[in-house]
């Protein structure tokens, strides 16, 4: 099963090309689905001109029709899984990128220093004021 790791942007990167090959993959095989139909076509045309091939011919048909469902329900559960994986990178990327401003304004926090006059209580806050974030509308802060 697929899974993102560690939200490196490579394995991101990696994820993406996997979706992509797929998607070529999804793409070719919608175009044999007329190759699919041209062999039921030709094989419902030799049933009828050799009736004693019938029971053989339609015992291949299924076989092919059979296949051909396990492809497609594979191919479908594969997009899907890929899909999630991709979500599941994508969350991971963005909590790590959080993470990081987080940190570097807790690093910025600890540098206040609580001052002993008013023009450093006032620098102070001002500093404060410009890392946005006295408002919790948003929780991606800028410094």
């Amino acid at each position: 099963m697929l899974m993102a790791r560690d939200g490196t942007r490579e394995d991101g990167h990696k994820l993406h090309k996997r979706w992509l090959r797929h998607q070529a993959f999804m793409a070719e095989l919608a175009q044999n689905k007329e190759w699919l139909e041209k062999i039921e076509r030709e094989g419902q045309q030799l049933m009828q001109e050799k009736p004693e091939l019938a029971a053989s011919v339609r015992k291949k048909l299924g076989e092919i029709r059979q296949c051909w469902a396990e492809l497609e329900s594979t191919t479908q559960a594969k997009a899907r899984q890929l899909f999630e994986a991709s979500k599941a990178d994508q969350l991971v990327q963005s909590f790590a990128e959080l993470d990081k401003k987080l940190l570097h304004m807790e690093s910025q926090l600890q540098d206040v220093d609580p001052g002993g006059d008013l023009a450093t209580v006032n620098s102070q806050l001002k500093k404060l004021q410009n890392m946005n974030c006295i408002s919790w509308d948003s929780l991606w802060c800028s410094s």
